[in-house]
């Protein structure tokens, strides 16, 4: 298949491309403002357009889109316009409204579009997600994920929460979307405490969550984009009968049975995303997550900047 790479010059395109490549896709165009994109364009001996608008279907059959968060649904909109399928970066989209504005354009164009939550593909969660389904630690209780690291947004889209800024909607929206995800349950209700104190711009860089799942469990979620040169990231699932947790490239389930450490090799979420991505295009089968885990993602996070700014627990309504 004929691919275009949009936002080649940003870093998570090349994951992209690294992926299209390594499946021996034909890489047809890509696409940036950034001047650099000509270079890469000869390196790939393939086209170079600087505006995403004069790409249509004579160039490419399948589009990945690596942008601002702001600039996704506009472009995701032109390319379906133009009878090309999409795997596109989360957010898709920023908010509810724009989601179901972008659903009905969808359905009309007859192609798949699908949202980049690439942590449904690490192998890490589909093991947890595997054991839980197998009740190797009996009723999920808690979810606790933590991902804090540097991250200087002043001056960059990342601190503007009207273009897709705010930690909230960069990054905790993955486990937004996975918790449900790993348990098969929705959530009902958010709890948000937040602010910018690491950066004082107007998108919140600190956050803990609550998020109440239907069946009782909760996913607690802790986020920080701070000034200083550290990093911590962690993922744990508490069952009513033991628990599991990430370290490294390790699941390490505890129960009753003991200690098991369950080593993971060769996880390369962003080579079976898109290869997922491919297949469901061949097939006619339409790919998950797509447009409506996108919305359902969307909505929780406006859910939880609402609880964050009134202080109060908000109710998920669909």
């Amino acid at each position: 298949m004929r691919v275009a790479i949009i936002g080649v010059c940003g870093a998570n395109a090349k994951k992209h491309l690294d992926s299209y490549k390594k499946l021996e896709e034909k890489i047809s165009v890509v696409v940036d403002t950034n001047p650099k994109g000509q270079s890469i364009a000869d390196e790939l001996n393939c086209a170079y357009l600087d505006d995403y608008s004069k790409l249509d279907s004579s160039m490419a059959d399948i589009a990945s889109v690596s942008l601002p968060p702001y600039l996704h649904a506009r472009v995701v909109e032109h390319l379906v316009s133009k009878g090309i399928h999409v795997l596109c970066e989360k957010p898709l989209p920023l908010t509810v409204d724009e989601g179901k504005a972008l659903e009905s354009v969808i359905q009309v164009g007859g192609v798949s579009v699908m949202v980049g939550f690439c942590l449904r593909f690490s192998k890490k969660f589909l093991t947890i997600r595997e054991l839980i389904e197998q009740g190797k630690i009996g009723t999920p209780v808690q979810i606790r994920a933590r991902y804090s690291a540097l991250s200087k947004i002043e001056g960059t889209w990342r601190a503007d929460p009207g273009k897709g800024g705010g930690i909230m909607l960069v990054n905790s929206i993955h486990y937004f979307d996975l918790a449900p995800w790993l348990i098969g349950s929705k959530v009902i209700c958010a709890d948000a405490y937040g602010d910018s104190a690491f950066q004082g711009q107007p998108a919140e860089d600190n956050v803990h969550i609550i998020l109440s799942h239907e069946n009782g469990c909760k996913t607690i979620i802790d986020a920080n984009y701070w000034t200083f040169n550290s990093s911590s990231v962690e993922f744990e699932v508490i069952g009513s009968t033991g628990r599991m947790y990430i370290l490294q490239n390790t699941v390490i389930l505890e129960n009753s049975d003991g200690s098991k450490n369950i080593e993971i090799e060769n996880d390369s979420m962003y080579l079976a995303e898109v290869s997922y991505f491919i297949e469901s295009v061949k097939s006619g089968s339409a790919p998950r997550p797509g447009i409506l885990e996108g919305i359902n993602a969307a909505r929780l996070v406006e859910r939880a900047v609402l609880s964050m700014k009134q202080k109060e627990r908000i109710w998920i309504e669909d």
